[in-house]
């Protein structure tokens, strides 16, 4: 759309400083949440390995993909551990925010 070949470049160059400096002051954020929905998901799932009814992930991608999986039979223990990551989450940004 622009013919003008320095007017795209500055284009790019100009977005390219603004999302840099926007990265720079957001990566502490980044890493702390992105490292509190790692960690939840890790003890929920460690957790799970004991208490079962974790539905395996790659099983499910491929029963779904063949049609064989809906909502009626889904395990419903998923919800659960789902809502154990959330509050394991929600508890380490609290921790780490306050």
């Amino acid at each position: 759309m622009i013919d003008n070949t320095y007017a795209k470049y500055g284009i790019i160059i100009g977005c390219a400083v603004v999302l840099g400096y926007f990265a720079f002051q957001v990566e502490k954020i980044v890493v702390i949440i992105v490292t509190g929905f790692v960690g939840a998901y890790m003890i929920v799932r460690g957790i799970s390995l004991y208490a079962g009814g974790y539905p395996n992930e790659m099983a499910i991608s491929r029963e779904i993909s063949e049609g064989g999986l809906d909502f009626d039979n889904f395990p419903k223990t998923f919800y659960g551990y789902l809502a154990g990551i959330g509050v394991c989450a929600l508890v380490g940004f609290y921790v780490q925010f306050k």
